[in-house]
């Protein structure tokens, strides 16, 4: 949570951001404010991000002492927002496949003070999320989850390279071009007279006839279909993974996507597991007007408990996020607390093992240290042991 005194500190030298209404440890900062070069930035105790790239964080809602698990986790925004909700006394475990960027993660939170030698918040690890065991003794303690997979980023068009180019050359793919994963001619059809539809003589084309000219679709659009089907299927994996921790009482799914397809139907294919583990759709962000789309095997109720940004009429980036959450499962006390024991226990054991090296460099515990014979003096420095 950002410090009075900092706030304090921007005031002082003629910066007065205000709180956003909708998450309360985001500043909002005038139009034409640069702040790259900020001496808060640099330091790292200002952290520059788009306001519903905060959202999944800020859903979750994690409670100081808690700890987090970061499933896809680089650069690392939204883990340096984790490890300030939780705070000291809790913890943020973030895993991430490539060690590229893995590395820009670490370097953030290095720099935003969440990975400090002595009492480090952040544990980053390089690895794929998918093949973590929940039942691990190290996840036992894991309340939250946050999922922000990889996706098409069709919510940031508006100002990503590759969308503009995209744009530029006319190849630019729209909501309606992108179809619905597992949903036939004939499904969409049924859909389409339950919604009263006058079919193709009202002048607007049914589903059905957009399914119909899927074979004759741009190259680039039958690529953008197949890359969102792709996403899709490892986002449904992903989220289906971030629901099976034990312990885990709170999860959030989230893209930079508009697209239904990797939204609200990743959501309706693993709501029935998510029923069964004991999870429901809670409301997320309730003061957040714009809510998930109607239909997509949702109810309207559920459709409503999801949060969607529009990058043209929210003033941030497209962006969509689903909170799940349970009362907290029978044996997570027990199981943390266990965890906990162990955690203490190999931290004796290191700090013991630490001290025993130390013993024998100094000659202590029967062990004395043999040095270099002969006349060659060292350029610097006593002599030092050649073995122990």
């Amino acid at each position: 949570v950002f410090p009075p005194a900092c706030e304090l500190e921007l005031k002082r030298r003629g910066l007065r951001p205000s709180r956003d209404p909708h998450v309360p440890d985001l500043l909002v900062f005038p139009p034409g404010c640069d702040l790259h070069d900020h001496a808060m930035v640099q330091d790292g105790r200002l952290i520059l991000q788009g306001k519903s790239s905060c959202f999944p964080a800020a859903a979750l809602d994690p409670q100081p002492g808690w700890t987090a698990l970061d499933c896809c986790a680089a650069p690392g925004n939204k883990t340096t927002h984790l490890a300030a909700r939780v705070g000291r006394e809790g913890s943020v475990l973030a895993f991430d496949a490539d060690k590229r960027r893995l590395r820009r993660l670490r370097e953030n939170c290095s720099n935003a003070g969440a990975m400090e030698r002595a009492a480090p918040i952040v544990n980053a690890e390089c690895g794929d999320f998918l093949a973590l065991d929940p039942k691990d003794a190290k996840f036992a303690r894991v309340r939250c989850v946050l999922l922000d997979p990889s996706c098409s980023g069709s919510g940031t068009a508006a100002t990503r390279g590759d969308y503009l180019i995209a744009a530029a050359r006319g190849e630019a793919v729209d909501v309606e071009a992108i179809s619905l994963p597992g949903e036939d001619v004939g499904e969409l059809d049924k859909k389409e007279k339950a919604r009263g539809s006058e079919g193709s003589g009202s002048g607007v084309k049914t589903k059905k006839e957009k399914m119909a000219s899927r074979d004759t679709a741009p190259p680039h659009v039958a690529a953008a279909r197949a890359r969102v089907a792709s996403l899709a299927r490892f986002q449904t994996e992903a989220l289906r993974k971030a629901l099976s921790f034990p312990f885990a009482e709170r999860v959030s799914y989230s893209t930079c996507s508009v697209y239904p397809a990797e939204n609200e139907c990743v959501v309706a294919a693993v709501l029935p597991e998510a029923k069964r583990l004991g999870f429901q759709l809670e409301r997320a962000l309730p003061a957040w007007p714009r809510r998930g789309l109607r239909g997509h095997g949702l109810s309207d109720a559920e459709a409503d408990a999801l949060v969607r940004a529009d990058q043209f009429e929210d003033d941030c980036e497209g962006f969509f996020v689903a909170l799940f959450s349970r009362p907290t499962p029978p044996g997570a006390e027990k199981a943390a607390a266990a965890a906990a024991a162990a955690e203490a226990k190999k931290r004796e054991d290191l700090e013991a093992a630490r001290a025993k090296k130390r013993a024998d460099a100094d000659g202590g515990g029967g062990v004395r240290p043999v040095y270099r014979a002969g006349t060659k003096k060292r350029k610097k420095g006593a002599a030092g042991p050649l073995f122990r």
